[in-house]
Order: C-alpha cells, then structure tokens, then sequence
C-alpha cells in the first residue's frame, strides 16, 4: 500500500494511542466511486443514514454481500438473515463486488 484513495475506507492497527490527522479535500459523497471486482473497503459518505439495499442502488446486481461492524447484508438472501441494515454515516464497509461497477450515493433527503 503506497496510497490512500479517495472513498476508500482502511483499517488502521495503532501500537500506541496517537492522533490520526487527514489532509486534503474531502470527497463529495455525490461522486462516482469505479468499484473492480472483488472485494473492495468502502467509506459511507453521505451525512445520513440509509438503507443498504437504497444506498447502493446504483451498483444493484453487481455486489452479493456488505460486511459492516453491525452485521451483514445479502441482497439474494432472506431479508430475516440480513443483519446490517442501513449504512452510517463516516462508516466502513466491506462490500464484495461480483462484477465491476460505479457507485454513486443517493442524496439525503434535503442534500
């Protein structure tokens, strides 16, 4: 890892507490994210919560499962095994991508 990118979330193993300071513009939670296939680390950006299957509407049939802190959601699978059910704002996901695709978040309600 040389890099971060942008819309990427990463998970940062500390060996001593410290202070983690980002510099840059920060992404526009409207932007185009290009996805590849596989699995990909994401960052939620919008500043509401949504629903998962809502919030990645626009990459539908290109994933098959979101792995987040609270659970797991499957967009095949009986919704009463779906754990995880809206994205957090400033939260991380691991979101595994069938196909490749570009996600592009739908606005919070008055954005």
């Amino acid at each position: 890892l040389t890099s971060l990118t942008p819309g990427r979330a990463y998970l940062i193993r500390l060996s001593e507490a410290a202070e983690l300071v980002w510099h840059g513009a920060p992404l526009d939670a409207g932007a185009p994210l290009a996805l590849p296939a596989g699995w990909q680390w994401l960052g939620y950006l919008p500043t509401c919560a949504q629903e998962v299957g809502a919030a990645l509407a626009s990459i539908a049939g290109a994933y098959d499962l979101v792995l987040g802190e609270a659970g797991a959601y499957a967009p095949l699978a009986d919704p009463a095994h779906n754990t995880l059910h809206e994205l957090a704002p400033g939260a991380g996901y691991m979101i595994r991508m069938t196909r490749a695709a570009t996600l592009v978040y739908p606005p919070c309600g008055g954005e």
